[in-house]
């Protein structure tokens, strides 16, 4: 039979088990928060509304003349739209490519005291007051440390488990 105790001890135990997450960060993961991060602040806001702008400059000008000002508006409205993104994208290729961090898997347990990684052998731990800032797109939970750092835990590493790690994190972090 069990004591208190030790059914206490078999709930932490069970607890960290539902919590462990053995994330890999790969480009498609990288991506997606680069395009969250990036369109979720002024200058991406901004370069969204010019691009519009530009399309929708264009479409107006074609019943003119100045084929010049068509090729520029055009041209604006690609690069602002498209070139962003797939820029974005190359930067995450790259990241992924080569941060040695990203080789390999991050091992994650998250309870009531914290983030805990470990990596290499190497452990540390994230404290709740330490997040910021909790967000998330279809690909991954963002939790910022600062304004451009922030801990990445992809979905597709939570095996079911998104809904428990989701309740623990807004429990313990306030999602702005």
């Amino acid at each position: 039979y069990f004591s208190r105790a030790s059914n206490a001890h078999v709930e932490q135990v069970m607890q960290n088990l539902a919590n462990k997450i053995d994330a890999k960060i790969d480009r498609k993961i990288l991506f997606s928060f680069l395009l969250r991060h990036t369109y979720t602040s002024f200058s991406g806001i901004l370069s969204i509304f010019i691009g519009v702008g530009a399309f929708a400059l264009f479409f107006k000008s074609l019943s003119g003349n100045d084929d010049m000002q068509k090729l520029i508006l055009l041209l604006i409205a690609v690069l602002f739209t498209m070139g962003n993104p797939c820029l974005l994208y190359q930067k995450a290729k790259e990241q992924a490519l080569k941060n040695p961090l990203y080789k390999k898997p991050l091992f994650y347990t998250l309870d009531d005291q914290g983030i805990h990684l470990k990596v290499d052998g190497k452990k540390e731990t994230m404290e709740w007051n330490g997040i910021t800032k909790w967000k998330k797109t279809g690909k991954v939970c963002i939790l910022y440390t600062s304004k451009i750092h922030a801990i990445l835990l992809p979905y597709k590493d939570m095996n079911g488990k998104k809904d428990a790690v989701e309740t623990l994190i807004r429990s313990k972090v306030n999602k702005s």
